[in-house]
């Protein structure tokens, strides 16, 4: 052995550090691909669960106007059938103030109401 060679172990250490960078660079690589597709994967699924929701609020909402809107028929009908068996009532009925506001309008303060 010349004194100025290299020993051979500090080339198979050499090696090994070189094979251990090599795997830390691929599990790092490996790691970010993963991660992109997780994000990928988490956005996806928010942004279906979103248009789900919303698709469901609509539904509830238009189920909602739809029996309000039978309601008030219902309401209209029974008044009508009333004023027919009491005719004396007509007038009365017509000229009395209604007690509660629009169903539009209820639970919005005064100031932000947009007159009729």
């Amino acid at each position: 052995q010349h004194p100025y060679e290299t020993p051979p172990a500090i080339n198979q250490y050499q090696n090994q550090a070189v094979m251990a960078d090599n795997s830390a660079t691929d599990a790092w690589q490996d790691c970010d691909e993963i991660g992109q597709r997780l994000r990928s994967e988490i956005n996806r699924l928010a942004y279906s669960r979103r248009t789900d929701w919303f698709n469901a609020v609509k539904v509830v909402a238009s189920s909602y106007k739809e029996a309000t809107t039978e309601n008030v028929a219902i309401w209209q009908a029974v008044q009508e059938s009333y004023l027919q068996a009491f005719p004396q009532y007509e007038d009365e009925v017509q000229r009395q103030p209604s007690t509660t506001p629009p169903l539009a309008t209820q639970g919005i303060p005064q100031e932000q109401q947009v007159p009729p």
